[in-house]
C-alpha cells in the first residue's frame, strides 16, 4: 500500500479491552507521515484453504506527539486487525492492508502464528539495530554473557553493519540457540549502502529514535506467549539486579508483592563514565570500569524496564506505551537497592551539560557487579579463546 511499509504481523489472542472477543493480528507498519484519523485501513486475512476476510484494522501509532510534533518523518505504528471467529482456528494466515476492501495478495504477508509452549519463561532482551563500522566484538561477547549471568533467557538482535569479528560472536550465539539475529533495512528513500546508511542514521537523529521503534516492538511480539517480560536495552546499559541471584528471583519477588496487572517494572540509572582501566583486559569494558555518579537519574530519566507481556501492546524504548486493558496499572518504580541500570557512556549526554560537571566528579566506587564478576569473567575468556579473538 502506498506510503505504507509492513514489517510483520504476529497473531495476538491475549485478554485486552479493543477486540474483547476476537483475536487479532498485530500488523507493525512504517508510515510515511503520521496516518490520518479519518482514513480507514482495512485487513485482508487469508488463510491457506482459501478462505478469507475483510475487517478495519484500529491503528496506533507508537510515538507520544509531546516528544516531537513534527510531521516529516516515518512514523512507526501498530495495526491491530480483528480476526473474525470463523476463521480464527485457522493457523497460517496470510494479511495485506489496504485503502479498499480488496482482496489485494500482491503484497500478503505471512501472520506469525502462536507458538505452542507449556509456559512462559522468565525474560527476553531485545536490542535496537546494530551499526558498527569498527570492531565492537569483546565488548559485545561481555555484554552478551552478562545478560545470561542477569538471568535472560534470550535476546533478539536486529543488525544494520557489524564487521567479520562481531559478526562471528552473533553467529557463536545464533548457532548456540541463545540469540536470534535480524538484519534491517532503512525505510523509504533513505540510503542502505552500509557506510552512507551510518552516516545518514547519525545525522537524522528524529528519524533514528522513530526507526528503533519498529525492531523494539517487532521484538516484544515475537516474545509475547514465550516470556513474561521483555526487557529493551542497549548494548551500553546493563540492569543488575542486587538483592537477587537473578532478574527471575527480582521479578518474583515483585510480584509476590505487588497482585496489580503491571504494564512495566522500571529500573533507575547511574552513569559510568571513562575511568582508570589498565588493571583488566581489553574483554572486560564493563568490569574495568569501577566508578559510578553518586546520583541517580532516577526511573523517569534515562530508566530501563521490564515489560509485561500480558498486559501490554506496544513498547518505547524506556517503558511500555499502549496497554492491552484500561485496568493495567502503571509502571512500578523499583527501589535502587533492589536493581540499578549501568550506564556506560564515553562523554556526558548534551541534554545534561548543566549537570555534566557534577556528575562527573561526583563519584562513588560501583560494587554492583562484584558479585557477578568472576563467573562474568570466567564465561568471557572462555567464549573469547574458542571463537579466536
Amino acid at each position: 500500500m502506498a506510503n505504507l511499509e509492513v514489517y510483520s504481523a504476529y497473531f495476538d489472542d491475549r485478554e485486552n479491552s479493543l477486540f474483547t472477543s476476537n483475536p487479532s493480528v498485530q500488523v507493525l507498519v512504517m508510515s510515511a507521515h503520521k496516518i490520518e484519523g479519518k482514513r480507514i485501513i482495512y485487513c485482508n486475512i487469508f488463510t491457506e484453504s482459501g478462505r478469507y476476510a475483510v475487517t478495519k484494522g484500529y491503528v496506533r501509532e507508537i510515538w507520544q506527539r509531546g516528544w516531537d510534533p513534527r510531521d516529516t518523518f516515518y512514523v512507526p505504528n501498530l495495526v491491530t486487525c480483528p480476526v473474525p471467529k470463523r476463521i480464527s482456528e485457522y493457523t497460517n494466515l496470510v494479511i495485506s492492508l489496504s485503502r479498499r476492501r480488496c482482496r489485494n495478495e500482491l503484497t500478503a504477508m505471512t501472520v506469525v502464528s502462536k507458538p505452542q509452549v507449556s509456559h512462559k519463561k522468565a525474560v527476553a532482551v531485545c536490542l535496537k539495530g546494530l551499526d558498527y563500522q569498527t570492531d565492537f566484538a569483546l565488548r559485545l561477547l561481555e555484554w552478551f554473557e552478562a545478560q545470561f549471568l542477569f538471568g535472560a533467557d534470550t535476546i533478539g538482535v536486529y543488525t544494520y553493519f557489524l564487521g567479520p569479528s562481531t559478526r562471528k560472536v552473533l553467529e557463536h550465539y545464533e548457532r548456540e540457540g541463545k540469540i536470534s539475529v535480524t538484519s534491517l533495512q532503512l525505510p523509504g528513500n533513505a540510503p542502505n549502502e552500509p557506510r552512507k546508511r551510518s552516516k545518514f542514521i547519525s545525522e537524522n537523529l528524529g528519524q533514528k529514535r522513530r526507526n528503533e521503534l519498529i525492531p523494539y516492538n517487532d521484538c516484544f511480539y515475537r516474545h509475547i506467549f514465550t516470556h513474561r517480560y521483555v526487557l529493551i536495552i542497549d548494548t551500553d546499559e546493563v540492569v543488575v539486579p542486587l538483592k537477587h541471584k537473578n532478574y527471575e528471583a527480582m521479578l518474583g519477588a515483585v510480584e509476590s508483592r505487588d497482585k496489580r496487572r503491571l504494564s512495566s517494572i522500571m529500573t533507575s540509572n547511574v552513569f559510568k563514565f571513562p575511568s582508570n582501566t589498565s588493571l583488566y583486559p581489553a574483554n572486560a569494558y564493563m568490569l574495568s570500569n569501577r566508578q559510578r555518579t553518586r546520583k541517580s537519574s532516577g526511573p523517569r530519566n534515562y530508566g530501563k524496564s521490564f515489560c509485561s507481556t500480558d498486559t501490554v501492546a506496544t513498547v518505547f524504548n524506556h517503558f511500555a506505551l499502549h496497554k492491552l486493558d484500561f485496568d493495567v496499572a502503571k509502571a512500578l518504580y523499583l527501589d535502587e537497592n533492589v536493581a540499578i541500570k549501568l550506564h556506560y557512556k564515553t562523554t556526558c549526554p548534551v541534554e545534561l551539560q548543566s549537570e555534566c560537571a557534577a556528575l562527573q566528579s561526583d563519584t562513588v566506587v560501583d560494587h554492583s557487579l562484584d558479585p557477578f564478576e568472576q563467573k562474568l569473567s570466567q564465561r568471557v575468556w572462555k567464549i573469547q579463546r574458542l571463537l579466536n579473538l
